[in-house]
Formats: structure tokens, sequence, C-alpha cells
């Protein structure tokens, strides 16, 4: 789903300026940067290992996985956050009825 998304807003260009666009943008720069050098990461970082010669990078750049896991840690934060919040309400109008009764009218 977070694939088709991240595909659809890609092709169709269109922008609401959420999550899904910084993503995108993230993931152009990342391309934009590999046509200009024309060195691709995982070639790159192939050979630095072969040379045990590593650049290490001070920006994080964005790919598919780590947007689509991202989006999944932050719905199932969403909800974490919303069920706990919901719960520990639920137990405190259940101990204080007198509260229930005053929120109920």
């Amino acid at each position: 789903m977070i694939r088709a998304n991240l595909k659809q807003r890609a092709e169709s260009g269109e922008r609401r300026n959420d999550l899904v666009d910084l993503s995108l943008d993230a993931m152009r720069k990342k391309i934009a940067e590999e046509e200009k050098t024309g060195v691709n990461d995982d070639m790159h970082n192939l050979e630095a290992t072969a040379k045990l010669v590593h650049k290490i990078k001070t920006d994080k750049q964005l790919d598919e996985l780590i947007v689509v896991s991202n989006s999944i840690i932050f719905l199932i934060a969403g909800y974490d956050t919303t069920a706990i919040t919901l719960a520990v309400c639920a137990w405190q109008l259940a101990r204080n009825p007198d509260i229930q009764q005053r929120l109920h009218v």
C-alpha cells in the first residue's frame, strides 16, 4: 500500500506537503546525486569494503525501503499511543464513577 502510494505520487507529481512528499524529495535528491557523480552507492560500498576504505556519509539519504519502514513505524506508534491513552482514560473512569457520571451528563 505504501509503495503504491509512493509510485502514484511520483508518477502524478501531486503534492500534499506531507511525509510522503518529503520522502520522495529525499529519494529524488539521492537519484540526482548518483546521476551527477556517476557513482552508485552499492558499487562504491563494495569497492570501499574491498579496499577497507570507507567514505563517511554525513547526511542520511532515503531509499524506498527506509521510507516504507519509517511509515510503518509511524503508523504503529500512532496506534500504540492512542490505544494506551484510551486504555488509561477508561481505567481511570472505571475507578472513579463520580467523574464518569459528570462526563456522561
